[in-house]
């Protein structure tokens, strides 16, 4: 997977291909609160929520289809860093 840091203030857009998977890191604090919106343009993604000990602990994949958005909010049980992956469904799909 492709680790980007992000921004919280200025959105990322970037483009993903079938088989790939972008991974975004966060240092979050006990109790902190995130609300992340990823917006399907083109491609079907599914959100991974991945712990300090890189453990999934929550899955998002709305029946959006390739366009729209996707959205999970998750909380910090402790500080540490969290990440974000973003999965592209389908193994052959174009790139949006």
């Amino acid at each position: 997977p492709q680790t980007v840091p992000f921004d919280f203030e200025n959105p990322t857009r970037r483009e993903l291909k079938g088989g790939e998977t972008h991974t975004y890191p966060f240092r979050l604090k006990t109790n902190d609160l995130v609300r992340l919106v990823v917006k399907q343009r083109g491609i079907d993604v599914v959100l991974r929520w991945l712990g300090p000990g890189r453990t999934v602990l929550d899955t998002v994949d709305s029946p959006t289809g390739t366009q729209g958005p996707e959205t999970l909010i998750a909380f910090a049980d402790q500080d540490g860093v969290y990440h974000l992956d973003v999965v592209s469904l389908n193994q052959a799909a174009e790139a949006g």
